[in-house]
């Protein structure tokens, strides 16, 4: 039988059964600590007394008497503690012609980013990529009932999203 006391901090367990008795059953149970209840060990203090465990949103600290008689089994780690990896960057110059996407972002500066706004590629503004040319430089963009012809430098610096 595997207890909350036999469990390293870190690890994400689900509650099997109470073995307590009375009060101490009672207050395992107004705590939130009842069968399928999934908790995570937080840590433990030296000798392992008490011991930090997290439920939902909240912290409890048990005695390790009133640990030892919790048994639990392994549950799946917690996927909200689980490292996403980071979406990569996407910009004007990765869309394939007749793709549709918002802009995001600008990473120009200078004559280049009042180039750009001036034009109207602006954050939130839908636009199409229509077509590029045969060594692929430059592209057209069509935005409402304007085409815009843009150096890939240049759409190199305009981040994008899919959601258009």
């Amino acid at each position: 039988m595997l207890t909350l006391n036999d469990i390293r901090p870190g690890t994400r367990v689900r509650i099997k059964a109470h073995q307590a008795r009375g009060a101490v059953r009672q207050r395992l149970l107004d705590l939130g600590l009842m069968p399928n209840v999934l908790v995570t060990v937080v840590r433990s203090a030296p000798l392992n007394d008490p011991i930090e465990i997290r439920l939902d949103a909240a912290s409890v600290t048990l005695r390790r008497r009133e640990a030892a008689s919790i048994e639990v089994v392994p549950a799946p780690p917690d996927p909200a503690s689980t490292p996403q990896p980071a979406p990569a960057v996407r910009t004007l110059n990765d869309v394939r012609p007749g793709g549709r996407v918002r802009i995001k972002a600008h990473r120009a500066s200078g004559a280049v980013r009042q180039r750009l706004l001036d034009l109207g590629l602006m954050p939130n503004v839908e636009l199409t990529v229509v077509r590029s040319a045969p060594l692929n430089d430059p592209i057209e963009v069509r935005l409402d009932a304007a085409s815009v012809t843009l150096r890939r430098r240049e759409a190199a610096t305009i981040e994008v999203y899919d959601d258009a």
